[in-house]
């Protein structure tokens, strides 16, 4: 095994070579996406960019675990909110909510930018925000795999007695990210304040959504309607698969599989409105 280190800031050395580890899977998905796409976009413009997608995966969230991590022990006294480890606590809230701000982020400008591309016969609108989405969850999954399996290999992990149910939190708050992504992308053919709106309101969540507390700290009345964010619940049942024993009263999983799915039949419904709606004119 490579000698990455976990608690801390990762080495030039040690975030190239787990870079590299992963170019090979960046250009099998490139190729598969260019076998239904035109001649005209080459397999090295897609490999760049899913070069540049993977970096971004990988540092992005490894800062702000170690930000988390260094800034907040000051207040905290090195006491992590939950479990053992800040470090390993704050990277539960950080990769899912990442992966969302990813999928929703990527999705806002696809169908407006991508109008060439929507030229092809086999390509239809939702099929751009679905790869775009997938290719998301690929590079966010091993990305969250790597991270916690170093945690876990140099003994900075937590006793978890299952660990399904953060694989399924995981692919719920994937779903939760797919409805809205696709949603916002819809919105953004109309008007194109979404984005901005999109800037503000990911500021919020980061605060809003557990990243780097857990509701039971929180007084009952603001914890009554922080349990109302759906990426909030998916973090904190994301936490239930990861710490032992940490199963708390206000995880509704129902509640976030049916906003998840709900979330993803409105942008279906809303995307073939304006499809047929742009026909017509």
């Amino acid at each position: 095994m490579y000698g990455y280190t976990v608690s801390g800031e990762m080495t030039d050395e040690e975030r190239e070579r787990l870079i590299l580890e992963h170019l090979p899977q960046v250009r099998l998905i490139a190729r598969r996406i260019q076998e239904r796409l035109p001649d005209s976009i080459s397999l090295d413009d897609l490999v760049s960019n899913g070069v540049l997608g993977l970096i971004s995966a990988i540092v992005e969230p490894l800062l702000q675990i170690v930000m988390l991590g260094v800034v907040l022990s000051i207040f905290t006294h090195g006491q992590a909110p939950l479990g053992k480890s800040m470090f390993f606590f704050y990277a539960t809230g950080v990769l899912p909510f990442y992966m969302f701000l990813h999928v929703v982020g990527h999705s806002i400008g696809l169908l407006s930018e991508a109008t060439s591309l929507l030229q092809v016969p086999r390509i239809r609108r939702i099929d751009l925000v679905l790869a775009m989405a997938s290719a998301e969850l690929l590079i966010g999954s091993m990305t969250t795999t790597l991270v916690f399996g170093l945690f876990f290999l140099f003994g900075y992990g937590e006793g978890t007695e299952n660990m399904l149910d953060a694989i399924l939190a995981y692919f719920v708050v994937w779903i939760f990210s797919l409805g809205v992504g696709l949603i916002f992308s819809v919105v953004n053919t109309i008007t194109t304040t979404i984005e901005s709106t999109w800037q503000t309101l990911q500021r919020f969540l980061y605060f809003l959504s557990g990243v780097f507390f857990i509701p039971q700290f929180m007084p009952p009345w603001a914890r009554d309607v922080l349990v109302w964010n759906p990426l909030l619940v998916g973090i904190e049942w994301f936490r239930t698969g990861m710490f032992l024993q940490y199963h708390p009263p206000w995880i509704a999983k129902t509640y976030m599989v049916g906003i998840s799915v709900g979330m993803v039949i409105v942008g279906v419904a809303m995307e073939r409105a304006t499809r047929r709606s742009g026909r017509r004119h």
